[in-house]
């Protein structure tokens, strides 16, 4: 990133400064907020012009600072609705334009959540438990609409279960493992053996010949090509 004139932070300072900073949204489409700041002194979110579409609701937040009194500064911010964390890879749609940098979106407004369990009395009867939760958020809600959002979600989970929105488990098939049996026990592996094994005993008795000159012992005759004699030749 290049450095901006009159602006003592890096690029990347600025961008991880702009992350801190936390807007209300009442549009479902993107909105886009104008930052215009000059003279010497600090950016803060107080910088931003609001719409009729967003706010920013931590104005204090401090965005960079500005070293002359001739310093200018601005910037467009597109700001939108969205759930849980999204990266800036997530919100690639095309090569990008110069000048445009995305960021990392954080659309989590709870930032701590604590309870604890108080016995309480209802009538004439003391045994009764209490839950107490601490909610803690940002300010782009209020923790009252967390926890009512909160039980939204987990009403609508537990009517999907309730109407059978669970599908019945059902055994897998499971491969049998494959075993590589001995060559020895293989009945068609053997078979190829005796058969070959005949085979070869039969050419062996074909190829001895007994010669009639001969004292009579058997002997092998010798097989193959005669060799050539210096009349053949």
């Amino acid at each position: 990133f290049s450095t901006i004139e009159n602006v003592p932070d890096d690029v990347l300072e600025i961008i991880l400064n702009l992350k801190t900073l936390r807007f209300k949204v009442y549009s479902d489409e993107p909105v886009v907020l104008h930052l215009k700041a000059s003279g010497k002194g600090e950016v803060t979110g107080a910088n931003i012009e609001n719409s009729i579409d967003a706010e920013v609701v931590n104005k204090d937040a401090i965005i960079t600072t500005l070293t002359d009194e001739k310093a200018t500064l601005e910037m467009e911010l597109y700001v939108s609705k969205g759930i849980g964390y999204v990266t800036a890879e997530e919100q690639q749609t095309g090569k990008g334009e110069i000048g445009h940098i995305l960021l990392d979106s954080i659309f989590t407004p709870v930032i701590n959540v604590g309870l604890s369990v108080e016995t309480t009395r209802v009538g004439q009867k003391t045994d009764y438990d209490c839950l107490v939760l601490n909610v803690e958020t940002d300010g782009t809600i209020s923790p009252e609409e967390a926890v009512r959002k909160a039980a939204e979600i987990l009403n609508n989970q537990f009517t999907w279960i309730m109407e059978g929105g669970i599908k019945e488990i059902t055994e897998v098939d499971i491969e049998k493992p494959l075993i590589i049996e001995n060559r020895d026990n293989l009945s068609v592996e053997n078979f190829l053996e005796e058969n070959n094994n005949e085979e070869t005993m039969t050419d062996n008795e074909n190829e001895v010949e007994v010669d009639s000159n001969d004292t009579g012992e058997n002997k092998p005759k010798k097989r193959g090509r005669p060799k050539k004699t210096e009349s053949d030749k």
